[in-house]
């Protein structure tokens, strides 16, 4: 997940515009989903990071520390709800 458009993104806004995009993403207009937030949460905590943090299982363990079986399937559908997110809040702060 390291090279997704996502991640990339993400490194690429200021510290500024992630607390913005944060309340965005927190926002239950814009996304209804608690584990999107989360998401962002692992992914906006671990920048700096090397690459082996941002292994879709690593994340998954964190958003649902309970289920033990990774569910790919789950994992990419909150990686899309976050992209649609980080979308919608380019075209709010464009208009």
């Amino acid at each position: 997940m390291y090279k997704t458009s996502i991640v990339k993104i993400l490194k690429k806004l200021s510290k500024t515009e992630l607390r913005e995009l944060g309340k965005f993403v927190q926002s239950p207009y814009f996304n209804s989903r608690a584990e999107v937030v989360q998401l962002y949460d692992a992914l906006t905590q671990s920048l700096d990071a090397p690459p082996s943090v941002y292994e879709k299982e690593k994340l998954f363990a964190q958003i649902c520390p309970t289920n033990r079986t990774y569910d790919d399937a789950q994992m990419r559908q909150w990686i899309h709800q976050l992209l649609k997110v980080i979308k919608a809040y380019f075209v709010q702060k464009e208009i």
